[in-house]
């Protein structure tokens, strides 16, 4: 993980350097360059979408969270609202750790276990349907891609890397479909994924 930090961060200190030096290596003529260009804003482009989603998922968890715990009588629950949105940005296991951390205050505050399952139960479905149905869609239309494009690449990079391709999965399907779309041979593989 720090490596990957460290990566990260040579990689955004280093500016457009790559971007000059993807679009020079396109070819000689200006159009393969500026098509070169594009493709590479596009990407850009729909990664941006896809934080922007995420971040706006977290948000929506978080108040969730919060409306469903205050009406359960919770104590706090602008407090564990928050932490749910910040437990959310951790793919699976966040929500996970999260789930049994809300049945545990649930269960010292109200000293009952089925009003604790039913917190727990609660931020579950709110996260469930988040993650299985909110999320997939909002995505499928900002990555114009199909749902099954969408779920494929979910199971492929899963299976393939773990809870980090599965993270991964998006970004790596969006550059996949832009760069798809931008190359003629490759066309019908962009066909296959779009809407």
């Amino acid at each position: 993980a720090f490596l990957l930090v460290l990566f990260v961060y040579f990689i955004l200190a280093s500016g457009d350097l790559f971007k000059r030096k993807i679009v020079a290596l396109a070819g000689p003529s200006l159009a393969e360059r500026w098509e070169t260009a594009r493709t590479i804003n596009d990407v850009n482009r729909s990664i941006e979408r896809f934080l922007l989603v995420g971040l706006a998922m977290n948000v929506l968890v978080a108040v969730c969270t919060w409306g469903a715990f205050h009406a359960l009588g919770l104590a706090n629950a602008g407090a564990w609202g928050i932490m749910a949105g910040l437990l959310n940005m951790i793919p699976f296991l966040g929500s996970s750790v999260a789930a049994v951390i809300f049945f545990l205050a649930a269960l010292l505050q109200f000293d009952n276990v089925s009003m604790a399952l039913l917190t727990a139960g609660v931020f579950v479905a709110i996260t469930s349907l988040e993650s299985m149905l909110i999320t997939p869609w909002l995505l499928g239309r900002t990555g114009r891609m199909n749902n099954v494009a969408m779920f494929g690449g979910l199971l492929f990079w899963g299976w393939l890397w773990g809870p980090w391709g599965m993270a991964l999965s998006f970004p790596i399907m969006t550059v996949i479909k832009t760069v798809a779309d931008r190359v003629h041979p490759l066309r019908p593989i962009g066909e296959m994924l779009g809407r």
